[in-house]
């Protein structure tokens, strides 16, 4: 579990900035869009737009990762610290 908080304040600002929501969005749509638009015998392009999606699952989840282990470690310390 990484609990660097400066890399959770790092991931919180990216996470709430509008343009990475953007570009996500962006990205996510485009890769759909390749899905929706492929030809019948193009699995590859279904594929390759799976894999992307999949992959901007996993970025934005190991950012979120960051905060979450941080809020984590902060109870821990905090229930600690009454007993």
């Amino acid at each position: 579990m990484d609990s660097n908080p400066v890399k959770a304040h790092q991931a919180e600002a990216l996470l709430g900035d509008p343009l990475f929501d953007e570009v996500f969005d962006g990205l996510r749509d485009e890769a759909y869009a390749d899905i929706r638009n492929s030809d019948p015998h193009d699995e590859d392009k279904r594929v390759c737009a799976y894999h992307d999606l999949r992959a901007l699952d996993r970025i934005r989840a190991k950012l979120q990762s960051y905060p979450d282990n941080q809020k984590v470690l902060q109870k821990r310390i905090d229930k600690d610290a009454r007993i």
